[in-house]
């Protein structure tokens, strides 16, 4: 494979990660966000069950962007293989 092509893939290969890392990025600053404007826990029982919803509907969400963060893992993977 001509020198020209290997660089041009190892450039493919960064951008789709860096891609990805802005996505992972995004996704673990709205956690964040989300997490950090939780109250303090309460033992009041209808209050119990509406933070246990919000971390239901947080569980569902993150569950909803695996595929994003198992493609940055599989695009950090290929770029490791233009890199070495």
């Amino acid at each position: 494979k001509v020198i020209s092509h290997i660089y041009i893939d190892r450039l493919k290969g960064c951008e789709i990660a860096i891609f990805g890392l802005n996505e992972a990025k995004q996704l673990v600053s709205e956690f964040e966000l989300s997490l950090a404007t939780q109250t303090n826990m309460t033992s009041e029982l209808p209050e119990l069950k509406s933070v246990k919803d919000e971390l239901v509907d947080i569980q569902e969400y993150l569950q909803q962007h695996q595929p994003k963060l198992q493609h940055l893992k599989d695009a950090v993977k290929s770029l490791r293989t233009y890199v070495e």
